[in-house]
């Protein structure tokens, strides 16, 4: 008699064990008359009042698909919920378009070689490969590594060309495009463009 009734308060407890936990389980994932509404939802948050310029609706939005995609942001709170779809918006958002600086120029060539640098140490103002291509300019009007697109300039390859050194006789409106032969710096001779700089 006595083990079992021991084992019948046993299993009593047992019961009412699962069907706590049970309960706090369901609790905390939905409600009980909707199988996909969080309780914790916007409506029954604090709101706080919208900030000038602040697009509450991004908030809305990122609950709906934070729930959509089986994690429930509303722990998150209000505001922190809107920060985070305002760093989401900004991310999706286009790149503003560089601005750029229009200049008829005059453009001459040189190579890294002895007879157009003087010597040939291989680096340009800024410590970069000579043997690449690049632009000489006068930091006085054209900032070093400022870009530049030089039409006509057969290394262009579709990107626009860095300003990495200078020349004793660069001065002024006046660039120098650099070229990996002697041949091909004076094959481009002396032209006068129009070229668009992007200022660093």
């Amino acid at each position: 008699m006595g083990k079992g009734f021991l084992m019948l308060k046993k299993m009593a407890l047992f019961i009412v064990f699962v069907a706590v936990l049970r309960f706090l389980l369901l609790s905390f994932e939905t409600s009980p008359d909707s199988g996909n509404t969080p309780l914790l939802s916007v409506s029954t948050m604090p709101q706080a009042e919208p900030e000038p310029g602040r697009d509450d609706s991004l908030v809305d939005l990122d609950f709906s698909l934070g729930f959509s995609l089986g994690t429930d942001l509303t722990f998150l709170g209000h505001d922190r919920v809107w920060e985070v779809a305002e760093k989401a918006r900004a991310k999706a958002a286009p790149a503003p378009e560089r601005k750029y600086e229009t200049r008829w120029v005059k453009a001459t060539a040189y190579c890294p070689c002895a007879k157009c640098c003087g010597r040939m140490s291989g680096l340009t103002k800024i410590e970069r490969n000579a043997w690449k291509s690049g632009v000489a300019v006068d930091p006085r009007k054209i900032p070093l590594y400022s870009r530049l697109d030089i039409p006509g300039y057969p290394r262009n390859e579709g990107k626009n060309i860095l300003a990495d050194d200078t020349g004793s006789k660069v001065k002024g409106w006046h660039i120098d495009v650099r070229f990996q032969y002697h041949w091909e710096a004076a094959q481009w001779g002396v032209k006068y463009i129009e070229v668009k700089i992007y200022k660093p």
